[in-house]
């Protein structure tokens, strides 16, 4: 008896941070787990006084890498194996310094009842990006826009179906990116793709998304993800994002920071951050080594608080930050809970192994598996 095999669609990840670009081959099976088939990453050096033209090149260089790498294990793998022979979407993740995003909540109060419904909440929505995006404006683009909470009369809605309120809240994010930077990634997956399957997305939106998905009692958390050279923040209150930023200090920062100021090669100052998570470190025996690392501690928590204090509105840090990292999470985790020492949700790849499957060829990261469980997600939608 023979059976037949029903492929799924193969879809590229192909997250940009500012130090590194990944890129992630998935089968999107129907009816089963997303499986992760290959992986490759490709870093961007740092380079001192460089300028965003050097950071534009090195990316769509990196990409072009990672998009040649996985076609050439693609045309070599389906040709034994039972798996789709081409590429069906690119989906591109950005986080800074590629894209801008903006978290928003309109409240308005009417003299007397006033009919609510969807085209009235979407034009709110699109006079007040307006303000921070003025129309006519053709250097940037839309990249996603996401409503997160819709409440009247103080209760929050799931459907927008036209109803009667005197108090009206809305609680919004929306993602822009520059034009140029979007149509050279376009183009850089020429080759791969038709222009109509290459989507972006914001790699924060994406991890709220999975979070509520992994965690749907989770109302109010924070996220933290560190890059190599940023660290972005989103913080999620009652269901609404109260907050988006970052700021530009990440794990390769800190190294540097540490190499400078104990007068060691940054390989070394990468060794000693590992040494003083895994609690090998004496500081007693060395009183140096202790301070510098205490000292490029304090400068991360300090910028964290000050992105945060710079809002308007006061931000009070959840009951549960989730800490992601491009390398030595664990010291990050150990400084915010030093700081914040009730405020720290520990995710793993535990928690993502539920829903998505790795082969053999594909790295385990965190990371992926978050993006894939919101991109299917979405897909669903």
């Amino acid at each position: 008896m023979f059976f037949s095999h029903k492929y799924g669609t193969l879809n590229l990840v192909l997250d940009l941070q500012s130090s590194v670009v990944r890129g992630a081959l998935v089968e999107m099976r129907e009816g089963k787990s997303p499986l992760v088939l290959f992986t490759y990453d490709v870093a961007i050096p740092y380079r001192s006084n460089s300028g965003s033209e050097y950071l534009i090149k090195a990316t769509l260089n990196a990409v072009n890498e990672v998009i040649n790498e996985t076609l050439k294990h693609l045309h070599i793998r389906s040709s034994v194996e039972k798996i789709p022979k081409k590429i069906s979407e690119i989906n591109y993740v950005l986080s800074s310094p590629w894209i801008i995003s903006q978290a928003r909540t309109l409240s308005l109060v009417f003299k007397k009842n006033t009919s609510v419904d969807k085209s009235f909440i979407l034009d709110l929505i699109v006079k007040e990006r307006s303000k921070i995006l003025p129309k006519g404006n053709e250097s940037v683009v839309i990249i996603e826009e996401k409503v997160f909470d819709v409440r009247l009369n103080g209760y929050s809605v799931t459907s927008w179906s036209e109803q009667e309120a005197r108090n009206l809240e809305v609680s919004f994010v929306f993602s822009a990116a520059g034009k140029k930077i979007i149509e050279k990634l376009v183009k850089a997956c020429g080759h791969a793709v038709h222009h109509n399957q290459v989507k972006f997305h914001s790699s924060l939106f994406l991890q709220h998304i999975s979070i509520q998905k992994l965690f749907p009692d989770r109302s109010s958390y924070a996220l933290v993800h560190i890059h190599g050279e940023l660290t972005d923040v989103i913080v999620i209150d009652s269901q609404a994002c109260i907050f988006l930023g970052s700021y530009p200090f990440g794990i390769r920062t800190i190294i540097r920071n540490l190499s400078d100021e104990l007068k060691i090669d940054e390989n070394t100052a990468e060794s000693m951050l590992t040494i003083a998570v895994s609690d090998h470190f004496d500081p007693n025996h060395a009183k140096k080594e202790s301070e510098g690392i205490t000292k490029v501690k304090r400068l991360w928590i300090d910028k964290f608080q000050k992105l945060l204090d710079a809002n308007p509105e006061k931000i009070v840090i959840p009951r549960y930050t989730i800490i992601s990292a491009h390398s030595h999470e664990d010291f990050f985790k150990t400084i915010f809970l030093e700081t914040y020492p009730l405020s720290l949700q520990l995710l793993s790849l535990d928690d993502v192994f539920p829903h998505i499957e790795y082969d053999i060829h594909a790295e385990r990261k965190m990371m992926v598996g978050l993006y894939i469980i919101a991109i299917r997600s979405l897909d669903n939608d």
